[in-house]
């Protein structure tokens, strides 16, 4: 499920000078849903795939099909949760942590606590970059995220440019 989540993603967003159309945007939900139905079989069977009872790979991948779950906030909010006191014991990875915490507020409209929820877009008048929601107390946020062991916020920003392939045109400013 994580490998076909990834490749839908991979391929509807291969092109970052332009957004999915609807028909891909139709597909991606339709697939998500069915995987987060799944996902919740697996949930009510067994509990949250811990990595110490399923192994690290399947936990991450229960992790990305959670973090995908957007149409389902409350179900969001459980994995939380439940992943919350795992980081503390090293079986959840403090990026993992983050991005579902980020996810989860930002879903509920609520300010971002660690900086790891963007959108990006170009347009005629340039490369755009903003976060979903509001950062909270922007001053001391690489102080969080070096707390659970994330690069400073900045890194991060050109990480995601370099992954979604969103380099500014040469002579273009950032808005």
């Amino acid at each position: 499920m994580e490998r076909a989540d990834q490749e839908i993603r991979a391929a509807a967003f291969a092109d970052a000078s332009r957004s999915p159309d609807a028909e891909t945007f139709a597909r991606l939900a339709a697939e998500d849903a069915r995987r987060l139905a799944r996902l919740k079989e697996i949930v009510a069977e067994i509990g949250w795939p811990r990595a110490n009872a399923v192994g690290p790979d399947a936990a991450h991948a229960a992790w990305i099909l959670a973090q995908h779950a957007d149409t389902d906030p409350d179900f969001q909010e459980w994995v939380l949760a439940e992943i919350t006191p795992l980081v503390a014991t090293g079986e959840v990875d403090g990026d993992d942590f983050a991005l579902l915490t980020d996810r989860v507020r930002a879903n509920r409209g609520k300010p971002q606590v660690y900086g790891s929820q963007y959108r990006f877009w170009r347009d005629a008048s340039g490369l755009h970059v903003e976060p979903t929601t509001p950062i909270e107390d922007p001053e001391r946020l690489d102080e969080r995220r070096a707390r659970l062991g994330l690069v400073p916020h900045e890194r991060y920003l050109e990480l995601l440019r370099e992954y979604y392939r969103l380099d500014p045109v040469p002579g273009e400013s950032e808005k």
